[in-house]
């Protein structure tokens, strides 16, 4: 069994991490609320910064600038508090901090969210406990996670990496073509660690969990771009695995369709994923290329999904959180199926497709065939639909021209989709129906 390197990039729309309606706090003297969290404190964000850095550090002249009259107020506070987190990101870069200065900085950030204007997409940072909180931010600053600020002139759209790149569950995110600034019109705060298996599905490397979740902090006030921003959230597997193929990426409840990506993210410290030009993308319809180009010193295979919507959905995390998976083939199955009806009429069938372990499944090519009493196949037009994100391929306007007792057999397609093509051909069949002359 050869060892594999698993750069796995999700293409994802502006809705990377959608708004979420963040309760405010009740103010209280001398101190005062807008943001969220504990209530604002501008000597509490100096006494967090000193620890973090000292009296002499930048971070500290950037704190000692928060006062009552500029926190939480556009741009004053906001802008000071994306200059803080974006020196605390730079501290915590190797994620070499000790446990003591991941504390300060942890606290320093949730002072400083409380003192600005700003929309956290963690819908439950509100809710959070203190402790709860400080442990988001600890384990951001820590080695296997990442924080990072972007939209600043110096690095306005470099790529964003998790503390330990290139190694077995190593995430990062890249910008779409416009920028971070053209998904959140503003500096953003990037900041996340990796999570528990949430999967049905089988786990991607046989005794662990790849799955890491992105959380952001952008200005409350600024809305989303609603345009199609496709950018890239990538997590990198280092472990054998048996068909590099099989493996997938799924959001949530979701396995994702696979595309061709087009940036690089190393998932090595030998090695670059770069991409190849044979599989080019399709589009937001969404199509799957497995990316298998050879690196020194070892050969490199990578899945890539992508989500378009034109709007932002609304709902925080909404691509978080990821998990690498392998859904070990489809299930199809009908929802609704057909009945008797006419010739040339729509049929009003559905399939859905699922990984084996029930997870709806995106961008999977689906055939159906009209098969008669004799075995023989008749036209079926259309006959081919893709899966959505519901795992729903739709058929409902497809018509058959013969009348005759039927049976629809669905079928992925190996042969013609690459995101089938590394499992064995799935298929179902239905029951008897009939399609009367009209």
């Amino acid at each position: 069994m050869s060892r594999r390197l698993l750069p796995f990039t999700l293409l994802a729309s502006g809705a990377l991490v959608a708004a979420c309606g963040d309760s405010q706090e009740t103010p209280t003297s001398p101190e005062f609320q807008v943001g969220t969290g504990p209530a604002c404190s501008p000597s509490n964000v100096k006494q967090y910064a000193k620890a973090l850095a000292g009296t002499n550090s930048t971070l500290y002249g950037i704190a000692q600038q928060f006062t009552s009259q500029n926190a939480n107020k556009t741009p004053g506070g906001t802008t000071l508090f994306f200059d803080l987190a974006a020196e605390a990101a730079n501290l915590a870069q190797g994620g070499d901090l000790d446990d003591d200065h991941k504390t300060a900085l942890a606290n320093l950030l949730i002072q400083g969210i409380a003192c600005a204007d700003v929309t956290v997409s963690d819908a439950s940072y509100a809710a959070l406990t203190a402790a709860e909180r400080v442990k988001r931010f600890f384990d951001a600053a820590g080695p296997d996670g990442g924080l990072e600020v972007r939209g600043r002139p110096t690095d306005v759209d470099a790529p964003i990496y998790s503390h330990n790149q290139g190694q077995q569950g190593a995430a990062a995110v890249n910008a779409p073509a416009a920028g971070f600034a053209a998904w959140y019109g503003d500096r953003v705060m990037f900041y996340g660690s990796p999570i528990e298996d949430f999967s049905n599905e089988a786990d991607a490397v046989l005794f662990e969990t790849i799955a890491f979740e992105w959380f952001t902090v952008r200005p409350a006030k600024i809305p989303f771009n609603p345009d199609n921003l496709s950018g890239e959230v990538a997590l990198c597997v280092t472990d054998e695995v048996d068909d590099a193929r099989q493996l997938r990426v799924q959001h949530t409840q979701t396995i994702l369709p696979v595309v061709t990506a087009g940036t690089l993210f190393p998932c090595s410290d030998n090695s670059e994923f770069r991409l190849g030009a044979n599989k080019p993308r399709t589009g937001f319809a969404g199509a799957l290329a497995w990316l298998s180009q050879q690196f020194s010193p070892e050969p490199l295979h990578a899945a890539s999904v992508l989500v378009a919507t034109t709007t932002p959905t609304g709902r925080a995390k909404s691509l978080s959180p990821l998990e690498v998976i392998n859904p070990r083939g489809a299930k199809l199955t009908y929802d609704p199926g057909p009945k008797d009806g006419q010739v040339n009429k729509p049929i009003g069938v559905k399939v859905h497709a699922t990984g084996t372990g029930n997870t709806d499944w995106e961008g999977l090519l689906i055939e159906i065939r009209a098969q008669d009493n004799n075995g023989k196949f008749v036209a079926v037009t259309p006959r081919q639909a893709t899966t959505n994100a519901l795992g729903i391929a739709d058929f409902s306007d497809s018509k058959i021209n013969k009348t005759g007792v039927y049976q629809l057999l669905a079928v992925t397609l190996p042969s013609d989709d690459d995101n089938a093509e590394a499992f064995t051909q799935d298929s179902v069949l239905s029951g008897n129906f009939l399609q009367r002359p009209k």
